[in-house]
């Protein structure tokens, strides 16, 4: 189960896709209990939090949300290290993340500078609190 900072992280990739020309066609999040979206389909064993489609250039994105205690797990690795290994001039890959958090994911990453990588870093102050 999500929490609400996950979702909230995985509508702040949705309005990156969004703006980059890609629309969202698929996504894991109930930030919004009252919208219902497809879940992403599976992906070298990992479904990712959302998915973009781009007609003009038949791009797509994949969007995923990582929250703090994430970084430990191996899942995590793979899952990163799997959607990275897509990447091309078709296939594009959002990570969003809690600004705090930047030098664990660069060390999960490994690597320099990538073709088609976006990393949004949330500033804490603005994910929500899990009561609300």
């Amino acid at each position: 189960m999500s929490s609400r900072q996950h979702d909230f992280i995985i509508q702040m990739i949705k309005i990156k896709m969004k703006s980059l020309g890609f629309d969202v066609i698929a996504s894991d999040s109930k930030y919004f209990k009252n919208i219902k979206e497809k879940i992403p389909p599976t992906i070298l064993n990992h479904r990712p939090d959302c998915l973009g489609f781009r007609k003009i250039d038949n791009s797509i994105c994949i969007g995923e949300a990582k929250y703090f205690n994430d970084f430990y797990s191996k899942h995590t690795k793979e899952q990163l290290n799997d959607f990275l290994s897509l990447l091309n001039d078709k296939i594009f890959l959002i990570i969003g993340i809690p600004f705090s958090e930047k030098n664990k994911l660069n060390t999960i990453l490994n690597t320099n500078e990538k073709n088609n990588l976006i990393v949004l870093y949330v500033p804490k102050e603005l994910l929500p609190n899990d009561d609300t």
